[in-house]
């Protein structure tokens, strides 16, 4: 029987782990790369196109979600990776920050979506929503959405909380994830082979699954991981040193000087390349995340690791607008589906004004969601009692949920 270490465990495992030979920077320590946040506003902005205005038949929703599965692998990991080589890091404060980042935005607009349901929609709807609501207080959506997916009649247009899978399913990699990585430092095992095992074993699972099982493909961890573990990859890659993926290109696919000397900028277009054509190709007639899904995850990964100072990321991803966006991405996302989705529940039309309308208030609550609840949490201290306080507002917005499915109550309203 794997025994599986306690968190306290763990913790006194990293504290107490020699310093890797490869030397990183703490994550803490430097800011998140611009283009990297502008990679986050393309990933948004095509996702939001594709739901805003879907009779564009694309697939750019789906590309978005992709490109944010390989932003949150890389960034992840290279967190991990760097506390451990800093050797100061523990994991309770690493779930802290992950509760920080996720849970105030969470909690307010779960709240709006209670107090919308409880006063503008039928009792039936509403008594459904409430489940919807306790499966996200505790990051469990996309199970109950694979579970949902197979009643007749069921939705994702007219589920308001449908987008949430994809956070819980961000959720329960963070949960797992961290434990993973330090039993790979702790023993001394190759990160990058390991990574690369899971990546391959996670994305034959997704092949063989895409036929049969399209929706637990789509909303299950082990398989669509594969996606995680590209970033994951690449933080490992470039944790061991010796300049990453485009050093090894150079060194060992290139010949010509010149190509050597623009191998990053080549793999910076080659990564535009792929989620141009990810973004005209993939259409609602084709499966994904099955073999489709790799042109958008190549593409991410070859833009990430070529670097910030190429041409492509300084001029183009680094755009301020584009950076705009990516610092909203996630309230973003929260915001705009519930919009779209309730005015279906209660039998509205979306015409093409009113999307345009719920586009315009999307951004502006997420800006607005950012200035005043993301930044003032980001910025208070690392209290000992923050983490819980979070997760009791969290839990508390779940008592809500629970009450809309409450008969009694809710016929009395």
């Amino acid at each position: 029987m794997i025994r599986v270490p306690l968190l306290s465990e763990i913790s006194h495992w990293i504290s107490a782990a020699p310093t890797q030979r490869a030397v990183v920077v703490p994550d803490q320590a430097s800011p998140l790369r611009s283009d990297i946040e502008g990679l986050r506003g393309l990933a948004v902005l095509s996702l939001m196109a594709v739901h805003m205005f879907p009779q564009w038949g694309r697939g750019g929703g789906l590309v978005g979600l992709d490109m944010f599965f390989v932003i949150s692998g890389f960034l992840i990991t290279r967190s991990l990776l760097s506390v451990h080589a800093g050797g100061h890091a523990d994991l309770p404060a690493f779930y802290a920050r992950r509760i920080q980042r996720i849970v105030p935005s969470l909690c307010l607009v779960l709240l709006f979506c209670v107090a919308f349901s409880w006063l503008f929609t039928s009792p039936e709807a509403a008594r459904q929503f409430g489940k919807h609501v306790v499966s996200a207080t505790f990051f469990a959506s996309n199970f109950m959405f694979w579970r949902d997916a197979a009643t007749p009649g069921f939705g994702s247009d007219s589920t308001p909380l449908f987008h949430i899978w994809a956070l819980a399913f961000l959720a329960q990699f963070c949960l797992v994830w961290p434990m993973v990585m330090v039993w790979l430092l702790r023993s001394g095992r190759s990160v990058v082979g390991w990574v690369g095992a899971l990546l391959i074993c996670s994305l034959v699972l997704n092949l063989t699954l895409i036929e049969s099982d399209p929706d637990a493909t789509s909303l299950l961890l082990p398989s669509r991981a594969w996606e995680l573990m590209v970033g994951a990859l690449l933080a490992g890659l470039t944790a061991k040193g010796g300049g990453g993926p485009v050093a090894w290109i150079q060194t060992r696919l290139v010949r010509s000087q010149l190509a050597q000397q623009h191998a990053s900028n080549l793999m910076a277009w080659s990564g535009i390349g792929l989620l141009g054509a990810s973004l005209w190709l993939i259409t609602g007639s084709v499966q994904v995340p099955g073999w489709w899904a790799l042109l958008p995850t190549l593409g991410t990964f070859a833009l990430l690791a070529s670097g910030p100072e190429v041409t492509v990321n300084r001029c183009f991803l680094s755009h301020p607008i584009l950076r705009f966006y990516g610092g909203i991405s996630y309230p973003l996302y929260l915001w705009h589906w519930p919009l779209l989705s309730f005015p279906i529940v209660m039998g509205v039309a979306l015409t093409q004004e009113l999307r345009i309308t719920i586009l315009i208030t999307s951004v502006v609550l997420a800006a607005l969601t950012c200035e005043l609840v993301e930044k003032p949490a980001r910025s208070v201290g690392p209290a000992r009692y923050a983490p819980f306080a979070r997760v009791g507002a969290l839990l508390a917005t779940g008592a809500l949920g629970w009450l809309l499915m409450h008969p009694d109550w809710l016929d009395q309203r």
